[in-house]
C-alpha cells in the first residue's frame, strides 16, 4: 500500500440506495471531528482528534486527544492548536489502535467525512495499519439532500439550520459534539421523507468493545485540561461519571462543575451530602 496514495476507508451512504442496502445508522454511530496542519495530505497531519459514539440517539463515550504532527501546527490562528501544545503529545501511531477500537462496529459520521477520510487513510497507512472500508455517512452531504434550498451547508450553517449548539467551533471534540447533535434530527427528517441513509458496505468484521462512560471533557487553548474547565461542558447531563481525579469511584458531574461528592462503583455509596 502506498503511504501517498492508501486505499479508501470510508464507504458512503446514500439516501437514494435501494432498499437491499444495509441501512448505515442500524449500529451504533461514531462521529469523528479533526483539527490538521493544513487541508491536504501528504504534507499535512492531524494535531487532534475528537470522536463522539452515538447509540439509539443518545451520545454514549466521547474521547478526544491532541497528536504530535511532527511538523508545524499550521493554521493556530483557526484551531488555536500551538507547536507547545503537541510537543509532548502522542502520535498518532501511539494511539491508532484506540481509534481503531473506538471505531469498531460502528457506522462513522463526519461532516464532509472526505476531509476526515484522507487524514485518517494516511494516518494508518504511514503506522502500517491495514483497516476495513467502514460504512460511512456524511453529513455535509446529508443536509445538502434535506436543504437543498440552502447554499451554505458548512457545519455552523447547518447546526443554526438544526436547531443544534456550535460550541467551541474548530476544535475536534466541538465540532463532533455538533456534528451528534444535530444529527439525530437530520435522520429523523430523512427517515419521514422515506430516504433513510442506507450502504453497500458490509458492516466490518471487527469485535464490539466495552467502552467507558462518557466523561465531560475539553480542550482549552493550551492543551487538554480537565473536566469542567470550558462552558462546552454543560452539554454534558447532571449524573455520576468515572471520576476524572483517578480512583475506582464515580464523581457527581452537575452540568457544569464537578462536585466534592463520590460514590462505589459496586454499592453506589455516596456521602452524607450527596444528590439523589
Amino acid at each position: 500500500m502506498s503511504v501517498e496514495d492508501p486505499r479508501p476507508i470510508f464507504g458512503y451512504a446514500s439516501t437514494d440506495a435501494p432498499v437491499e442496502w444495509y441501512d448505515a445508522t442500524r449500529r451504533d454511530l461514531v462521529v469523528i471531528a479533526l483539527e490538521t496542519t493544513g487541508r491536504y495530505t501528504p504534507p499535512h497531519r492531524i494535531c487532534e482528534i475528537g470522536m463522539v459514539r452515538m447509540r439509539q440517539g443518545r451520545i454514549i463515550d466521547e474521547w478526544v486527544t491532541l497528536v504530535n504532527p511532527d511538523r508545524p501546527t499550521g493554521p493556530e490562528h483557526v484551531h488555536h492548536i500551538m507547536g507547545r501544545d503537541v510537543a509532548s503529545a502522542p502520535r498518532f501511531a501511539d494511539e491508532a489502535y484506540e481509534v481503531l477500537r473506538r471505531m469498531a462496529g460502528a457506522t462513522i459520521v463526519a461532516h464532509a467525512a472526505a476531509f476526515e477520510e484522507q487524514f485518517l487513510a494516511h494516518e494508518f497507512a504511514q503506522a502500517g495499519i491495514t483497516v476495513p472500508v467502514f460504512p460511512a455517512l456524511c453529513t455535509h452531504e446529508l443536509d445538502r439532500v434535506l436543504r437543498p434550498e440552502s447554499r451554505d451547508h458548512r457545519l455552523g450553517a447547518a447546526c443554526a439550520a438544526w436547531g443544534g449548539p456550535l460550541v467551541d467551533s474548530h476544535t475536534a471534540l466541538g465540532d463532533a459534539r455538533a456534528t451528534a447533535w444535530m444529527l439525530p434530527q437530520m435522520l429523523r427528517r430523512a427517515r419521514e421523507r422515506g430516504c433513510p441513509p442506507r450502504s453497500e458496505v458490509v458492516p466490518p468484521n471487527l469485535p464490539d468493545f466495552d467502552l467507558p462512560p462518557v466523561v465531560p471533557t475539553i480542550r482549552a487553548s493550551y492543551g487538554l485540561v480537565g473536566p469542567g474547565a470550558a462552558v462546552a461542558d454543560s452539554a454534558i447531563a447532571p449524573a455520576w461519571y468515572p471520576d476524572p481525579r483517578g480512583g475506582l469511584h464515580f464523581r457527581w458531574w452537575d452540568g457544569h462543575a464537578w462536585s466534592s461528592e463520590v460514590a462505589s462503583p459496586r454499592h453506589r455509596i455516596v456521602s452524607a451530602d450527596a444528590r439523589p
